[in-house]
């Protein structure tokens, strides 16, 4: 099994709703942008626009403060 055997659209699509999830990071949404243009197919490669697709329904649950201490949320998504 070889890295893009598993970096698939799929893949990287669950990886932003962790991402969302959690908050976010700019850093992480640069690197998994960088790491899907990476396996050189535009069938996998993720844009801002994924991102925002994403975002748009998946509820924030997870804050985690300056101490890296989690405090969870209950958080119902509002359409």
């Amino acid at each position: 099994i070889k890295p893009r055997d598993i970096m698939t659209k799929a893949a990287f699509e669950n990886a932003i709703r962790m991402v969302m999830m959690t908050g976010g990071s700019t850093n992480a949404v640069l690197h998994l942008i960088a790491m899907s243009r990476s396996c050189q197919d535009p069938e996998v490669a993720i844009t801002l626009d994924d991102f925002q697709r994403i975002s748009d329904v998946v509820s924030f649950v997870i804050h985690y403060n300056n101490r890296k201490t989690i405090l969870p949320y209950v958080c119902s998504h509002q359409s």
